[in-house]
């Protein structure tokens, strides 16, 4: 039996595997994430902040492109319904209201925007395709605040 116990341990220590220690994260983290396929799979969605980082508790703007997810061709037709910008972990959302504007090719510039508080921010870009409706999401961790 003390054998057995004994290979068991040294299996473990030569698998890497440690109690206590959590698995090590190696996916992507939340605010480096740029693009995101919509929620119908139909279309790939990025966006560019101006400036870029997005400065803490000042204004931006955020450019976002809306392309085929089969083609990669832009989304010319597109048209954007609405950006919500919240914080969910507070339950707010900002305190400007941004306007968007289409800039063709399927391309479309929000501004302005500001991140008043650190954290958690979500991005709902809805928009209408010759398809249909469709969105997309991006979690946004912003920003460092100044000091």
């Amino acid at each position: 039996m003390n054998r057995t116990w004994f290979l068991l341990v040294v299996g473990m220590g030569a698998l890497g595997c440690s109690a206590g220690e959590p698995p090590q994260d190696t996916s992507e983290p939340v605010a480096d994430i740029r693009e995101v396929t919509s929620e119908s799979g139909m279309h790939l969605v990025s966006y560019a902040p101006l400036p870029d980082p997005i400065p803490p508790v000042d204004l931006f703007s955020l450019e976002f492109q809306i392309v085929n997810s089969t083609t990669g061709l832009p989304a010319d037709a597109a048209t954007v319904t609405g950006l919500e910008v919240s914080m969910p972990e507070h339950n707010h959302g900002m305190n400007v209201e941004p306007v968007v504007n289409d800039l063709g090719g399927g391309a479309w510039e929000a501004s302005p925007l500001k991140f008043h508080m650190t954290g958690l921010w979500t991005m709902l870009l809805e928009f209408e395709t010759e398809e249909g409706a469709d969105q997309a999401l991006f979690e946004v961790i912003c920003c460092e605040s100044p000091g």
